[in-house]
């Protein structure tokens, strides 16, 4: 599980240089997707004084060029990406998350038969 990481098109291209050398595996791509007004609602919860809208309307757009072009990067390298809608509270993420898992396993296994 990476979170975080990659954050630009080159540490992607990186990963993806590991993955093909055996060094490591990746299996999927999950995409946590939030509608800006959501994001902003829960960033200016937090309280943290450079969560200004500002600040904010930068990191949307730091989003759209940077972070936007890494998941078209993993589709073209013919990963599976899935979105996963994270307006949810937590709980309803981590188990739509969990059952895209679960579902991924019992068709890993059933292809493997």
């Amino acid at each position: 599980v990476l979170d975080g990481f990659p954050r630009t098109v080159p540490q992607a291209r990186w990963l993806m240089e590991q993955a093909k050398s055996g060094r490591l595996g990746i299996d999927v791509v999950f995409n946590l997707t939030v509608s800006q007004e959501v994001s902003r609602k829960r960033l200016q919860a937090r309280g943290r004084l450079d969560d200004i809208d500002e600040v904010i309307d930068r990191r949307f757009k730091e989003y759209g060029e940077v972070v936007q072009p890494i998941i078209v990067f993993f589709k073209e390298q013919g990963l599976s990406v899935y979105e996963v809608d994270a307006s949810q509270n937590p709980q309803a993420v981590r188990d739509a998350i969990r059952q895209r898992i679960k579902s991924l396993i019992i068709d890993s296994d059933d292809n493997e038969n």
